[in-house]
């Protein structure tokens, strides 16, 4: 791994906090910016503009076929559809200060740092 020709940087935005890979793509979540990247897996390429979702993404998992993108200022989660690449414009409420989220057994779940909880989300 020591080689620099195995390795390659790629540009997606401001304070990238959290990667999910699926949906075939690999989506990054940045803080600052608000907003999330698309990178072909193949290319190693950003694909189209960085998707603004608002608040303060922290946390992104694929799965149920949709991206879920935690917003830890306003404690929501939201949805992107992979296929237009654009967030669905839904606001779900979960725990206080939601960081992480993951895709399993048919249900969306977050973990809620402030109020040390988690929720489930029927997709």
């Amino acid at each position: 791994l020591d080689d620099p020709k195995r390795r390659k940087r790629i540009p997606v935005g401001g304070s990238p906090v959290a990667l999910a890979v699926g949906e075939d793509a690999v989506w990054v979540a940045n803080f600052q910016d608000a907003t999330v990247t698309r990178v072909d897996p193949t290319t190693s390429a950003a694909l189209g503009a960085p998707i603004a979702v608002g608040g303060k993404p922290s946390g992104i998992a694929t799965g149920e076929g949709y991206v879920w993108v935690t917003r830890t200022d306003d404690d929501q989660l939201i949805r992107i559809d992979p296929q237009s690449a654009r967030w669905t414009g839904e606001l779900i409420e979960v725990g206080d200060s939601p960081f992480g989220v993951d895709v399993g057994e048919g249900s969306v779940w977050v973990a809620n740092q402030r109020d040390g909880t988690i929720t489930r989300v029927d997709p």
